[in-house]
């Protein structure tokens, strides 16, 4: 398959930018994981457990000879009011609408089906869900680089991006390497990030990181962490970047459903007492699979301690 024919797929199924690597080698390896993975908290065990087919995409897909991976771009509009109005908070812009599981899965699943129907090919397709290092095969396949906020920066796109692979059957030619331009001397994301999660090399202290403390952690936010207003993730490092600026205008389907853009937190509260005002609030995004009560727990701290937004 040609590079052009690949840049028509992308097209046809609404990437914004897709790039098909050989599977071989595998762009990681065992200890530089172990080692990552061995400071992450409890909630991320999963990621050893699948370390295999981390390291080996033939695992996932018997006779496997490429990996594609695509981004697609959810921009950085509407901009974060700075102070948010008082009695409110911040859901980060990627839970803020349909959640991106159905919605980019989507596209990358439909792009799948057409290698399978087109081409007779075996192809799987994942959006955040199997076990594959996705930014490390965007790397290598030249769609951008890892910044110091462990976040992969598209010279394009920018930070904000979904991230898709599908692994195929197809035979592709290894791509031209693309040197990127990288973060040079630039640490805004350090300086800005309000939990020091960020030690400048790219890694990310996972335990003071505020997407992980409001999103995924199943303990209530350390009392010793500054929320900096945020409910539900954090794009403060993100924000910072200057590969995302001038901020790129969102999709309308990426566009904050009603309710959802600096949130009221008392409505907030009431919904996590009530099923069916969460369901009403949050359903179909990503903040509908945090448990209530752990997102009410955010919710109190907020509302308890100005220091905290």
């Amino acid at each position: 398959m040609t590079q052009q024919e690949i840049e028509e797929l992308a097209r046809e199924f609404g990437i914004d930018a897709l790039a098909a690597v050989p599977s071989r080698p595998v762009p990681a390896d065992r200890k530089t994981l172990l080692d990552l993975y061995a400071g992450y908290p409890p909630e991320f065990a999963y990621l050893a457990r699948g370390l295999e087919k981390r390291l080996d995409p033939g695992l996932i897909l018997a006779g496997d000879r490429s990996v594609w991976v695509g981004l697609v771009g959810y921009g950085g509009l509407p901009a974060r009011p700075d102070p948010l109005p008082e009695g409110t908070a911040w859901i980060s812009r990627f839970a803020w609408c349909r959640d991106y599981h159905e919605t980019v899965g989507a596209r990358f699943e439909s792009l799948a089906a057409a290698l399978r129907e087109r081409h007779g090919a075996a192809a799987r397709s994942y959006v955040d869900t199997g076990s594959i290092l996705e930014k490390s095969w965007a790397c290598r396949g030249g769609l951008g680089f890892i910044g110091r906020n462990g976040l992969l920066i598209s010279s394009a796109l920018g930070s904000f991006c979904f991230i898709g692979t599908i692994i195929t059957d197809i035979e592709v030619p290894e791509p031209q390497p693309v040197a990127g331009n990288g973060c040079g001397s630039c640490s805004a994301c350090v300086s800005a990030c309000p939990t020091g999660a960020l030690p400048g090399d790219g890694r990310v202290d996972v335990s003071r990181c505020l997407a992980h403390i409001t999103v995924t952690s199943k303990e209530p936010p350390p009392p010793d962490i500054n929320l900096a207003g945020n409910l539900f993730g954090c794009d403060i490092c993100q924000d910072a970047c200057p590969h995302n600026s001038p901020r790129r205008p969102t999709p309308v389907e990426f566009l904050p459903r009603e309710g959802l853009f600096c949130p009221d937190l008392h409505a907030v509260r009431g919904a996590c007492r009530n099923r069916d005002r969460f369901k009403a609030l949050f359903g179909q995004t990503p903040v509908f699979r945090r448990k209530p009560e752990r997102l009410q727990e955010t919710v109190d701290r907020l509302m308890a301690d100005p220091a905290d937004s």
